[in-house]
């Protein structure tokens, strides 16, 4: 190979690594900006679900449903930013084996579970918000809305408690902490799912 052309080469790898670290910035900045907005203490994350609890209609139901969205966006969002820096800093090496090192594998395992739940949680949920008696009277109203809020709120603080206990498991070798925001989530989603083939799992509240 001749000189110029390993000179050639010498530039593209140089303008490659700078192009690589271009999303650097922006990853970190959106992913302090999103943590700070779910560890605030203003507790924005708490205050986002609000509803007028005695609004019957199908506009403040998709304005919740839109915030849910938003906050399980927001989580997802700091897990891709997170993957993608490692995927920056530790660069194309694979193991041994030809997989992806191991935080990077971990970080994608996390990311296929949270997108499986939100599924199986945002399909109920949806169905649950719309599936609407419309000459149900005030009182009904107000239970159904207040479940609604009260059941994003609890979903979206245990899945972060689900990824910082997965976390923490992996890290600590006890992997079992990841329960403390797994079953949380399913209990919710089943409940969803019972309360929507007919099964009265609010009979307190509805």
């Amino acid at each position: 190979m001749s000189q110029q052309t390993q000179k050639q080469d010498e530039k593209v790898s140089i303008f490659q690594k700078l192009l690589l670290r271009i999303p650097i910035p922006v990853s970190v900045i959106y992913t302090f900006q999103a943590l700070n907005f779910i560890f605030t203490k203003k507790s924005e994350i708490l205050t986002l679900m609000k509803i007028n609890p005695y609004e019957n209609s199908i506009e403040e139901r998709l304005s919740l449903v839109s915030k849910v969205l938003f906050a399980l966006g927001l989580i997802i969002g700091v897990l891709i930013q997170i993957t993608m820096l490692f995927r920056i800093i530790l660069g194309t090496k694979l193991n041994a084996n030809g997989s992806d090192p191991f935080p990077i594998t971990f970080l994608n395992k996390l990311l296929n579970n949270s997108l499986q739940n939100y599924f199986f949680f945002l399909g109920n949920l949806l169905y649950f918000a719309f599936s609407d008696n419309q000459n149900a009277d005030q009182t009904q109203v107000f239970q159904k809305n207040v479940v609604l809020a009260c059941v994003s709120i609890l979903y979206i603080l245990s899945r972060i408690v689900f990824c910082v206990t997965y976390a923490v498991g992996v890290a600590t070798g006890v992997p079992a902490l990841r329960a403390f925001g797994h079953i949380p989530c399913h209990f919710l989603s089943i409940m969803l799912l019972l309360q929507n083939l007919g099964y009265n799992m609010f009979s307190s509240y509805l």
